[in-house]
Protein backbone atom coordinates (compact mmCIF):
# COMPACT_ATOMS: atom_id res chain seq x y z
CA UNK A 1 0.00 0.00 0.00
CA UNK A 2 1.44 3.39 -0.96
CA UNK A 3 1.94 5.89 1.84
CA UNK A 4 1.29 9.63 1.51
CA UNK A 5 4.38 11.79 1.23
CA UNK A 6 3.19 14.08 4.08
CA UNK A 7 1.05 13.59 7.20
CA UNK A 8 -2.64 14.34 7.08
CA UNK A 9 -3.85 17.52 8.70
CA UNK A 10 -3.74 17.32 12.51
CA UNK A 11 -1.13 14.48 12.54
CA UNK A 12 2.34 15.38 13.85
CA UNK A 13 5.43 14.57 11.78
CA UNK A 14 6.77 12.36 14.60
CA UNK A 15 3.60 10.28 14.73
CA UNK A 16 3.59 10.11 10.94
CA UNK A 17 7.22 8.95 10.83
CA UNK A 18 6.63 6.24 13.44
CA UNK A 19 3.58 5.05 11.52
CA UNK A 20 5.64 4.77 8.34
CA UNK A 21 8.35 2.83 10.19
CA UNK A 22 5.76 0.49 11.64
CA UNK A 23 4.22 -0.07 8.22
CA UNK A 24 7.62 -0.70 6.65
CA UNK A 25 8.67 -3.17 9.32
CA UNK A 26 5.38 -5.04 9.22
CA UNK A 27 5.63 -5.22 5.45
CA UNK A 28 9.16 -6.52 5.72
CA UNK A 29 8.04 -9.22 8.11
CA UNK A 30 5.31 -10.27 5.73
CA UNK A 31 7.84 -11.06 3.01
CA UNK A 32 10.33 -12.65 5.37
CA UNK A 33 12.87 -9.83 5.33
CA UNK A 34 13.25 -9.28 9.08
CA UNK A 35 12.75 -11.34 12.18
CA UNK A 36 10.22 -10.72 14.92
CA UNK A 37 12.85 -9.72 17.45
CA UNK A 38 13.93 -6.77 15.33
CA UNK A 39 10.36 -5.59 14.80
CA UNK A 40 9.50 -5.74 18.50
CA UNK A 41 12.58 -3.86 19.69
CA UNK A 42 12.19 -1.14 17.06
CA UNK A 43 8.53 -0.50 17.92
CA UNK A 44 8.82 -0.84 21.71
CA UNK A 45 12.00 1.15 22.24
CA UNK A 46 11.80 4.85 23.22
CA UNK A 47 12.38 7.42 20.50
CA UNK A 48 16.08 7.70 19.64
CA UNK A 49 16.91 4.47 21.45
CA UNK A 50 15.71 1.83 19.03
CA UNK A 51 19.08 0.07 18.93
CA UNK A 52 20.79 -1.65 21.82
CA UNK A 53 24.07 -0.14 22.92
CA UNK A 54 26.83 -2.71 22.48
CA UNK A 55 28.55 -3.60 25.73
CA UNK A 56 31.71 -4.67 23.91
CA UNK A 57 33.19 -3.66 20.60
CA UNK A 58 33.35 -7.20 19.24
CA UNK A 59 31.18 -9.92 20.80
CA UNK A 60 32.40 -13.48 21.06
CA UNK A 61 30.45 -15.72 18.69
CA UNK A 62 32.01 -19.08 19.49
CA UNK A 63 28.96 -20.35 21.37
CA UNK A 64 26.07 -18.08 20.44
CA UNK A 65 23.35 -18.26 23.07
CA UNK A 66 20.89 -15.62 21.93
CA UNK A 67 19.00 -15.11 18.70
CA UNK A 68 20.98 -11.93 18.15
CA UNK A 69 24.33 -13.70 18.49
CA UNK A 70 23.19 -16.46 16.14
CA UNK A 71 22.23 -13.84 13.58
CA UNK A 72 25.61 -12.11 14.01
CA UNK A 73 27.33 -15.42 13.32
CA UNK A 74 25.20 -15.83 10.20
CA UNK A 75 26.33 -12.37 9.10
CA UNK A 76 29.99 -13.24 9.72
CA UNK A 77 29.74 -16.45 7.69
CA UNK A 78 27.96 -14.71 4.82
CA UNK A 79 30.44 -11.83 4.87
CA UNK A 80 33.40 -14.21 4.73
CA UNK A 81 32.03 -15.72 1.52
CA UNK A 82 31.29 -12.32 -0.01
CA UNK A 83 34.70 -10.85 0.90
CA UNK A 84 36.50 -13.96 -0.33
CA UNK A 85 34.74 -13.81 -3.69
CA UNK A 86 34.76 -10.05 -4.26
CA UNK A 87 37.30 -8.65 -1.82
CA UNK A 88 36.51 -6.40 1.11
CA UNK A 89 36.49 -3.19 -0.93
CA UNK A 90 34.28 -4.54 -3.72
CA UNK A 91 31.95 -6.61 -1.54
CA UNK A 92 28.90 -4.65 -0.45
CA UNK A 93 26.40 -4.73 2.37
CA UNK A 94 23.77 -5.52 -0.25
CA UNK A 95 25.80 -8.62 -1.21
CA UNK A 96 25.93 -9.76 2.42
CA UNK A 97 22.25 -9.04 3.01
CA UNK A 98 21.39 -10.93 -0.17
CA UNK A 99 23.19 -14.04 1.10
CA UNK A 100 21.08 -13.88 4.23
CA UNK A 101 17.79 -13.17 2.47
CA UNK A 102 17.30 -9.84 4.23
CA UNK A 103 17.48 -6.18 3.24
CA UNK A 104 20.28 -3.71 3.87
CA UNK A 105 18.17 -1.81 6.44
CA UNK A 106 17.66 -5.08 8.32
CA UNK A 107 21.42 -5.64 8.31
CA UNK A 108 21.99 -2.24 9.90
CA UNK A 109 19.94 -3.32 12.88
CA UNK A 110 22.69 -5.77 13.80
CA UNK A 111 25.84 -3.96 12.67
CA UNK A 112 27.01 -0.39 12.26
CA UNK A 113 29.10 -0.73 9.10
CA UNK A 114 30.97 -3.00 6.72
CA UNK A 115 34.08 -2.23 8.77
CA UNK A 116 32.44 -3.70 11.85
CA UNK A 117 31.49 -6.84 9.92
CA UNK A 118 35.11 -7.28 8.80
CA UNK A 119 36.30 -6.84 12.38
CA UNK A 120 33.76 -9.36 13.70
CA UNK A 121 34.83 -11.82 11.02
CA UNK A 122 38.51 -11.62 11.95
CA UNK A 123 37.71 -11.66 15.66
CA UNK A 124 35.63 -14.82 15.26
CA UNK A 125 38.47 -16.56 13.44
CA UNK A 126 40.98 -15.64 16.14
CA UNK A 127 38.59 -16.83 18.86
CA UNK A 128 38.28 -20.16 17.03
CA UNK A 129 42.04 -20.50 16.76
CA UNK A 130 42.74 -19.51 20.37
CA UNK A 131 40.16 -21.92 21.76
CA UNK A 132 41.61 -24.81 19.76
CA UNK A 133 45.28 -24.09 20.42
CA UNK A 134 44.70 -23.61 24.16
CA UNK A 135 43.04 -27.02 24.30
CA UNK A 136 45.98 -28.61 22.47
CA UNK A 137 48.51 -27.05 24.84
CA UNK A 138 46.72 -28.69 27.76
CA UNK A 139 46.73 -32.12 26.10
CA UNK A 140 50.37 -32.29 24.99
CA UNK A 141 53.28 -31.88 27.39
CA UNK A 142 56.22 -33.00 25.22
CA UNK A 143 57.47 -29.90 23.32
CA UNK A 144 57.88 -31.34 19.83
CA UNK A 145 54.61 -33.28 19.97
CA UNK A 146 52.85 -30.10 21.09
CA UNK A 147 54.40 -28.11 18.23
CA UNK A 148 53.38 -30.74 15.68
CA UNK A 149 49.84 -30.68 17.04
CA UNK A 150 49.81 -26.88 16.70
CA UNK A 151 50.91 -27.15 13.07
CA UNK A 152 48.29 -29.79 12.25
CA UNK A 153 45.61 -27.72 13.97
CA UNK A 154 46.46 -24.55 12.04
CA UNK A 155 46.69 -26.22 8.63
CA UNK A 156 43.47 -28.19 9.05
CA UNK A 157 41.65 -25.10 10.33
CA UNK A 158 42.84 -23.16 7.29
CA UNK A 159 41.42 -25.92 5.11
CA UNK A 160 38.09 -26.00 6.98
CA UNK A 161 37.66 -22.24 7.24
CA UNK A 162 39.21 -21.19 3.94
CA UNK A 163 36.99 -18.15 3.42
CA UNK A 164 37.73 -16.78 6.89
CA UNK A 165 41.47 -17.18 6.42
CA UNK A 166 41.50 -15.62 2.96
CA UNK A 167 39.75 -12.58 4.39
CA UNK A 168 42.09 -12.48 7.38
CA UNK A 169 45.31 -12.55 5.40
CA UNK A 170 44.15 -10.43 2.48
CA UNK A 171 41.84 -7.83 3.99
CA UNK A 172 42.80 -7.20 7.60
CA UNK A 173 44.91 -4.19 6.56
CA UNK A 174 41.58 -2.44 6.01
CA UNK A 175 40.79 -2.39 9.74
CA UNK A 176 40.77 0.90 11.62
CA UNK A 177 42.78 1.40 14.81
CA UNK A 178 39.59 1.00 16.84
CA UNK A 179 39.31 -2.62 15.83
CA UNK A 180 43.03 -3.36 15.56
CA UNK A 181 43.22 -2.71 19.31
CA UNK A 182 41.08 -5.83 19.74
CA UNK A 183 42.49 -7.97 16.92
CA UNK A 184 46.26 -7.50 17.31
CA UNK A 185 46.53 -8.67 20.95
CA UNK A 186 44.68 -11.86 20.05
CA UNK A 187 46.93 -12.41 17.07
CA UNK A 188 50.02 -11.98 19.26
CA UNK A 189 48.54 -14.36 21.82
CA UNK A 190 48.07 -17.02 19.14
CA UNK A 191 51.65 -16.65 17.92
CA UNK A 192 52.91 -16.91 21.51
CA UNK A 193 51.70 -20.53 21.71
CA UNK A 194 54.01 -21.42 18.83
CA UNK A 195 56.86 -19.40 20.34
CA UNK A 196 56.62 -21.25 23.66
CA UNK A 197 56.52 -24.67 22.03
CA UNK A 198 59.45 -23.87 19.74
CA UNK A 199 61.52 -22.42 22.59
CA UNK A 200 60.91 -25.53 24.68
CA UNK A 201 61.77 -27.85 21.77
CA UNK A 202 65.02 -25.98 21.12
CA UNK A 203 65.90 -26.08 24.82
CA UNK A 204 65.73 -29.88 24.94
CA UNK A 205 67.53 -30.34 21.62
CA UNK A 206 64.51 -31.39 19.56
CA UNK A 207 64.96 -28.51 17.12
CA UNK A 208 68.11 -26.77 15.84
CA UNK A 209 69.38 -23.97 18.06
CA UNK A 210 68.37 -20.94 16.01
CA UNK A 211 66.70 -17.73 17.23
CA UNK A 212 63.17 -18.54 18.40
CA UNK A 213 61.63 -15.66 16.46
CA UNK A 214 63.23 -16.88 13.24
CA UNK A 215 62.00 -20.42 13.82
CA UNK A 216 58.52 -19.25 14.78
CA UNK A 217 57.98 -17.11 11.71
CA UNK A 218 59.45 -19.78 9.42
CA UNK A 219 57.07 -22.45 10.68
CA UNK A 220 54.06 -20.14 10.85
CA UNK A 221 54.80 -18.83 7.36
CA UNK A 222 54.87 -22.35 5.95
CA UNK A 223 51.54 -23.15 7.61
CA UNK A 224 49.83 -19.91 6.64
CA UNK A 225 50.83 -20.10 2.99
CA UNK A 226 48.82 -23.30 2.58
CA UNK A 227 45.72 -21.13 2.25
CA UNK A 228 46.93 -20.29 -1.26
CA UNK A 229 47.64 -23.78 -2.57
CA UNK A 230 46.46 -26.67 -0.37
CA UNK A 231 43.15 -27.99 -1.67
CA UNK A 232 41.09 -29.54 1.15
CA UNK A 233 39.35 -31.69 -1.45
CA UNK A 234 42.59 -32.68 -3.18
CA UNK A 235 44.04 -36.18 -3.65
CA UNK A 236 45.58 -36.19 -0.16
CA UNK A 237 43.00 -35.84 2.62
CA UNK A 238 43.40 -32.62 4.57
CA UNK A 239 44.30 -34.24 7.90
CA UNK A 240 46.91 -36.45 6.25
CA UNK A 241 48.43 -33.52 4.39
CA UNK A 242 48.59 -31.50 7.61
CA UNK A 243 50.34 -34.32 9.45
CA UNK A 244 52.88 -34.82 6.65
CA UNK A 245 53.69 -31.10 6.60
CA UNK A 246 54.04 -31.06 10.40
CA UNK A 247 56.39 -34.04 10.28
CA UNK A 248 58.49 -32.42 7.55
CA UNK A 249 58.77 -29.08 9.39
CA UNK A 250 59.79 -30.68 12.68
CA UNK A 251 61.84 -33.68 11.51
CA UNK A 252 65.34 -33.91 13.04
CA UNK A 253 68.10 -32.53 10.81
CA UNK A 254 71.52 -34.17 11.12
CA UNK A 255 74.69 -33.34 9.18
CA UNK A 256 75.68 -35.85 6.54
CA UNK A 257 78.49 -38.25 7.39
CA UNK A 258 81.76 -37.10 5.97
Amino acid sequence: MALPIAPEQGVSWLAYARAQLSAYLHGAIAIGKMDTEMLKENLDAPSGKNRKVKSTILPSLLNPQTQRDRRLLDIVEAAAEVFREHGYEAGTLEDIAGRLGITRPALYYYVESKQEILAMTLNYLLDLGLAEIASIEQRFTEPLARLRAFIVSLITMIGRERSLFVVFFRDRAGLSDRYLEVILPKEREYVSYFERAITAAIAVGQLPAIPETLATHTILGACIWTYTWLDPAGPIPLDQAANKIAEFLTAPRFPKNS
